[in-house]
């Protein structure tokens, strides 16, 4: 993987955890950080030192990327694919960890006129599902090791840009599989209700089934 910098939008426990991962990995990449919370920002750069630099402003920080990995709550990713689908260079590959896959491939086709969007979901290892907690403490750059990384690439995503989004995983130490944005949706929303590790365990069963690679 070529890229020489790599954009985490939203410094949550995940987005911080990609970044503890890709540090781990030795990539020799620049990691810029954005959240609309200055305080985790500063927590991600200076203390936990997940990133290289923050950048407050999304749209320079997406101009600048390579790879941007988004991060975000489900609530806020529409307005944060408006927001860099007008800078982000033509090449840049968008790894989009929300959790609504359908959501996102529709707003991607409709806000993100070059780059390339891969929607992209990792199932946990079940004692981090079962762990509960999501404030930056826990953040951990074995969070998605022998995590199912679920991929589902856009349709104008070129095959090196898909390629990038699979090496992505493999950096994380997650295992990729391609599956289907509604086949997901649908196996997301029939869990969402249970306990961590129970919806782990029924994913990890479904990762198993010739259907859901």
């Amino acid at each position: 993987m070529k890229a020489q910098t790599i954009a985490i939008i939203g410094l949550n426990r995940v987005g911080v955890s990609v970044g503890l991962a890709l540090k781990q990995s030795k990539l020799d990449v620049n990691i810029i950080g954005h959240d609309q919370d200055a305080t985790m920002m500063r927590d991600a750069k200076d203390s936990i030192k997940a990133v290289d630099k923050t950048e407050w402003n999304l749209p320079n920080a997406a101009a600048k990327a390579d790879i941007l990995v988004l991060t975000v709550p489900a609530s806020e990713l529409e307005v944060t694919l408006q927001a860099v689908g007008s800078v982000i260079q033509a090449h840049a590959v968008v790894v989009d960890l929300s959790s609504k896959k359908q959501l996102g491939l529709d707003w991607a086709t409709q806000y993100l006129p070059q780059g390339h969007y891969v929607g992209a979901v990792p199932l946990y290892a079940a004692s981090w599902l079962a762990d509960g907690r999501s404030d930056l403490d826990t953040a951990d750059a074995n969070l998605f090791r022998n995590a199912v990384f679920c991929l589902m690439p856009s349709a104008k995503a070129d095959p090196q840009a898909v390629e990038t989004a699979v090496n992505i995983g493999l950096l994380l130490g997650a295992v990729p599989y391609f599956v289907d944005p509604i086949e997901y949706d649908n196996l997301a929303q029939g869990t969402e209700s249970m306990p961590g590790l129970l919806a782990a365990a029924m994913f990890g069963a479904l990762a198993q089934s010739n259907g859901w690679r």
